[in-house]
């Protein structure tokens, strides 16, 4: 079992994980592939350790200082600062432990520095939550109208959809949707052909048609509906609609199968992303 590389690199799941900033679904997966990677683990402890130190030894404050550090030019800056002092101690011994300590703390924090960076992107929301819906039937409106040819194209179209082929799938549903006024378009196919177009990344045309079920009190795909809206607006990085849609869910009852995984993604939505700077690797290779 390997780390989704796509969502962190290896150095930022263990930064993640040693700083409590891991979601949930994220530590489960971390700490899987630990239970099954010595090498990995022989990383964390030494991470750890390293972290440890500099709490117990009174360098909060130089952490604090990095942290707050939002350009590359400031972190040289510091690092300057700190080459100066070193340089200006060995004229005087009775300072020069002081800075020669000075100076290593900073160089290993430098190695430790974590930049923030705008919001984790919708790619990474998406890979990380995303699931397509099982195909299931319901007696709805308009099924049982279609006429023989355009129940062989659903049976098709179903197939397809378990076999995880959406492209052809949509294609399937396609051919019925464009021989039925709106109105008429049977709610099962009006809701699978969205999921599909949302597999395909095509947010904006699935969000028309899921608006139309959504809308709809006495639809049976309505919760669905607006479920997969989410991910219709946060595939066209529409935040402020999908975290609207979110709250909307987790303000229901605990016992909705969507209340907890929409607090879990909002959260992923409004929380900044940590990475080890390149600058900073770049700086460590220095000294």
């Amino acid at each position: 079992m390997n780390l989704n590389t796509h969502l962190h690199s290896k150095e930022e799941w263990i930064e993640l994980y040693l700083s409590g900033e891991l979601l949930d679904v994220e530590k489960k997966e971390f700490e899987n592939v630990l239970r099954q990677d010595p090498t990995l683990g022989e990383e964390v402890e030494l991470m750890r350790h390293i972290v440890s130190g500099f709490h117990h030894k009174g360098e909060v404050a130089v952490i604090e200082e990095l942290r707050s550090i939002s350009s590359e030019e400031e972190l040289q800056r510091m690092l300057d600062r700190v080459e100066n002092r070193a340089a200006a101690t060995k004229k005087k011994k009775y300072r020069r432990k002081f800075w020669y300590s000075v100076t290593a703390v900073a160089v290993v924090l430098a190695l430790l520095y974590i930049g923030y960076q705008p919001r984790y992107t919708v790619s990474q929301v998406y890979q990380t939550y995303y699931v397509a819906p099982p195909y299931e039937t319901f007696p709805t409106r308009g099924v049982s109208a279609l006429d023989e040819w355009q129940q062989e194209c659903l049976a098709e179209a179903v197939s397809l959809y378990e076999k995880e082929n959406y492209r052809q799938a949509s294609l399937e549903f396609e051919k019925i949707v464009q021989t039925l006024p709106e109105e008429n378009i049977p709610e099962e196919i009006l809701f699978y052909s969205s999921v599909c177009l949302l597999e395909l990344k095509q947010p904006a045309n699935a969000l028309s048609r899921l608006q139309l079920l959504a809308l709809c009190e006495a639809c049976e795909f309505q919760e669905a509906a607006q479920w997969q809206m989410v991910w219709a607006h946060i595939l066209l990085e529409q935040r402020d609609e999908a975290e609207r849609l979110l709250r909307d869910k987790m303000d229901q009852t605990n016992t909705d199968v969507y209340a907890r995984p929409a607090k879990d993604i909002r959260y992923m939505l409004q929380k900044k992303k940590m990475v080890l700077m390149p600058f900073v690797k770049r700086c460590s290779v220095k000294n």
